[in-house]
C-alpha cells in the first residue's frame, strides 16, 4: 500500500519528523516499509514554461525550434530576450502554450529508477542546438501518451495557483512528496488502516498525538 506523506500532513495537526525517523517508527509499530519513493527528487528538475516562439526546423520537417520563457531560473544560454532555445518533435507544440521543460542536467523522470537514468544535456538536433526537452506524459511517467507534449491550461492547476514561468512542476502539482510503500500483508488484520485516513490516524497514535 502506498501512503502519500503530503496527504498524511493534511490529515494530522502536528509536524512529522524527518522521513528516516518516521520510517523507523512505522517499521517498529505499524508494518514494514518496503520502499521510500522520493517524488521531489524524481521531478525536481521539471519546470513550467511558456512557449514564446515556435518555428519549423530548417533541416527537419517534423521538428520545431522553440523559444521558451523559464522565468530565468535555469543556468543556460539565452537569446537577447532572455529566452531559451529548445528543439521539439511534438506535433502539438505551438507558440503561447504552457508546457513542462526538462533542462540540461535533469533526469527524464520515466528513466529515474533505471540502472542508467537518462540525463539530458544541451546538444544539436539536425544542426540546431537544443537546451533539454519539452516533455510528454510518458516521459514524465504520469501517463502513456507520447503523441505530443503536455499542454497545461489554467483549468489544470490547483485552485488559487497561477501559471508562472519557471515554477516547479513538482510543487505546483503536489509531487514534492515522499511516498511510503508499506507491505500489504501488514494490513490483512488491520482494516482500520485501510486508506490514507486510517494510516494517518495510526501515525498520530504512534506519536501520541490526538487525531481530529
Amino acid at each position: 500500500m502506498k501512503v502519500s506523506l503530503n496527504l498524511i500532513k493534511q490529515l494530522i495537526n502536528f509536524e512529522l519528523p524527518p522521513v528516516d525517523e518516521l520510517v523507523s517508527r512505522v517499521n517498529q509499530q505499524l508494518g514494514g516499509v518496503e520502499e521510500v519513493i522520493d517524488l521531489k527528487a524524481k521531478y525536481g528538475g521539471a519546470r513550467i514554461v511558456r512557449v514564446v516562439e515556435c518555428e519549423k526546423h530548417p533541416n527537419a520537417d517534423r521538428l520545431s525550434v522553440t523559444k521558451i520563457d523559464d522565468g530565468g531560473v535555469a543556468d543556460v544560454p539565452r537569446d537577447d530576450n532572455g529566452y531559451v532555445q529548445v528543439v521539439c518533435g511534438a506535433p502539438n507544440v505551438h507558440a503561447d502554450m504552457w508546457a513542462i521543460w526538462l533542462p540540461p542536467k535533469s533526469t527524464v523522470p520515466a528513466s529515474f529508477d533505471d540502472d542508467e537514468p537518462f540525463v539530458l544535456d544541451a546538444r544539436p538536433l539536425r544542426g540546431v542546438l537544443s537546451q533539454g526537452m519539452l516533455a510528454a506524459a510518458d516521459e514524465l511517467a504520469i501517463g502513456t501518451d507520447h503523441e505530443g507534449i503536455i499542454e497545461i491550461h489554467e483549468r489544470d492547476v490547483p485552485a488559487g495557483v497561477a501559471l508562472q514561468a519557471g515554477a516547479s512542476f513538482a510543487e505546483m502539482f503536489g509531487l514534492d512528496d515522499y511516498v511510503l510503500d508499506i507491505e500489504n500483508k501488514m494490513f490483512t488484520h488491520r482494516p482500520d488502516c485501510f486508506g490514507q485516513l486510517g494510516v494517518a490516524r495510526e501515525i498520530a497514535g504512534i506519536f501520541h498525538q490526538q487525531f481530529f
